[in-house]
């Protein structure tokens, strides 16, 4: 079965070491990317920089959004993640159309409006439905492959079980239950956010996993653990 691959960049935001190292390094190598731009973090010198290139020079790098603030606060308790949490469908809305209307600003034709990846993959109904409201065609979530997660998400999808205690029931490659927005998620992690958490080799067998069931297998990072320039994961990884 062909199997088509992309990689996903969450928390782009600066012109840091991280950043421009794995900009750098997807630009030369021809490889797809999608970055996950944070719009309240994004500083000055990230959307100057973005806005030397031309669209041409950027035709296998895109820019989506990552929440607005990735951040919220839950009775009282600080979270990193953006939405669920009963937040209204209405502050969801408002808080999703202000990010969006940074980075089109910002950004202009070089911010692809189609993908959104929500903070931490936290989600509930009325996310979703705001995303469709906007006009956003894709949400990138999570997509466990082992065996016990994949049952769950089947047993989930037969009665269209959006999230669980605001945690994303994978529809990966189908269209979400609660709008007609279209789902393809990451299925290998490499890190947690801070640190890289698997070798070479095992992202690879996590890739193998994922493309035993999956036309499309999505590989997701975050610009902070590849501040040192860990050239030689990726290019064992690649290789």
């Amino acid at each position: 079965m062909k199997t088509s691959v992309f990689f996903r960049v969450d928390d782009a935001f600066d012109t840091s070491a991280d950043f421009l190292y794995l900009f750098n390094y997807f630009i030369s190598k021809k490889l797809p990317v999608n970055f996950q731009v944070i719009p309240s973090w994004a500083t000055d010198s990230f959307f100057k920089f973005i806005n030397r290139f031309s669209k041409s020079d950027l035709a296998y790098t895109k820019f989506n959004q990552h929440g607005l603030e990735h951040e919220q606060i839950i009775n009282g308790e600080h979270h990193w993640s953006e939405f669920g949490g009963k937040r209204t469908y209405q502050d969801q809305f408002d808080t999703i159309r202000t990010g969006k209307s940074i980075l089109e600003d910002r950004l202009g034709t070089n911010f692809d409006a189609t993908v959104f990846t929500p903070p931490q993959h936290k989600i509930d109904p009325n996310t979703i439905k705001t995303l469709h409201k906007l006009d956003f065609k894709i949400i990138s979530l999570s997509n466990y492959c082992k065996i016990l997660p994949q049952i769950i998400y089947k047993a989930c999808r037969v009665f269209n079980i959006s999230s669980i205690h605001n945690r994303a029931i994978s529809y990966h490659e189908h269209y979400r239950p609660e709008a007609p927005l279209f789902e393809l998620s990451a299925s290998v992690i490499i890190d947690d956010g801070n640190q890289i958490i698997l070798s070479p080799d095992q992202a690879l067998a996590e890739f193998l996993r994922a493309r035993r069931t999956h036309k499309t297998v999505g590989i997701m990072m975050h610009c902070k653990p590849f501040r040192h320039k860990s050239e030689k994961f990726l290019d064992e990884f690649l290789s």
